[in-house]
């Protein structure tokens, strides 16, 4: 009964923001879910950050949308996709051909459903890059979402 209350409660107020035009505000009271964006660039690391994607969207209950390179899309999928299905996680893959970094920018720039981006930090994220987007003050400044970057390091 009390989830059933919450549940009119988050409806109601949800369709107040979207007549005010919170159109943002609206989706998330109402449910809609939210994705998590990993970018894989067929380096080693990729586990990490795979994991660490994994786990997320578990405990968040978010879907994943995955973006990694054409060539090494096969190669990804045989070592990912099992691991998907067999947890139940909801997901999408994607294969791009540019620089990594303004795929990930031109994924998320207008799309609202995108929580987080989770990255591996290898050398691999500037994988056809031109030099001006290698620079990290300059790379990531259009990017509309926060930015998780998984080490490879992190052993402490």
């Amino acid at each position: 009964m009390k989830n059933w209350l919450r549940k009119i409660e988050d409806t109601m107020a949800a369709a107040a923001f979207a007549e005010e035009g919170e159109f943002e505000a609206a989706q998330q009271l109402a449910g809609e879910q939210g994705k998590i964006l990993l970018a894989l660039t067929g380096e080693n690391t990729d586990m990490k950050a795979f994991k660490y994607a994994v786990n997320m969207s578990e405990r968040i209950k978010a879907d994943l949308e995955i973006i990694c390179s054409r060539k090494g899309r096969d190669k990804l999928l045989a070592a990912f996709e099992p691991q998907l299905k067999e947890r139940g996680i909801s997901y999408k893959i994607n294969a791009i051909d540019g620089c990594v970094k303004e795929e990930i920018l031109t994924y998320t720039e207008m799309r609202t459903d995108i929580l987080f981006v989770i990255l591996e930090s290898s050398e691999g994220q500037n994988l056809n890059c031109k030099k001006e987007q290698k620079v990290i003050e300059n790379s990531w400044k259009g990017l509309k979402c926060p930015l998780v970057i998984v080490s490879d390091m992190a052993t402490a």
